[in-house]
């Protein structure tokens, strides 16, 4: 039996507004890799957890899975990006604008 993985209530809309920025939006929300999507801009590939910042701290926690996923990711220098409202969105987009794309080619 496949399990369904649940999407946050805000997850169309931060693909949404990540894919008007001009960012590749890969969405892994209904996959076991921990994360919801992969965001690419720039030459850099960035993994994102989508958290509905309208519910309660308590409610936005990450599951088991996520929680070792991101730790792992984290030894190898991999930081995954939490968003929970679209001021994150145009935050993320701001810093990974940033990236000289040349440097990032290497």
């Amino acid at each position: 039996m496949r399990h369904v993985h649940r999407r946050d209530a805000n997850h169309g809309d931060c693909r949404r507004a990540l894919e008007a920025m001009g960012f590749l939006f890969l969405d892994c929300s209904q996959s076991s890799l921990g994360f919801d999507a992969l965001v690419a801009t720039h030459g850099r590939l960035t993994p994102v957890e989508i958290k509905d910042g309208l519910k309660a701290p308590s409610r936005q926690r990450l599951t088991p899975h996520e929680r070792e996923t991101h730790a792992r990711l984290l030894a190898h220098g991999v930081r995954i990006e939490l968003l929970t409202s679209l001021a994150d969105v145009e935050s993320l987009g701001r810093e990974l604008r940033h990236v000289n794309p040349s440097r990032a080619m290497r």
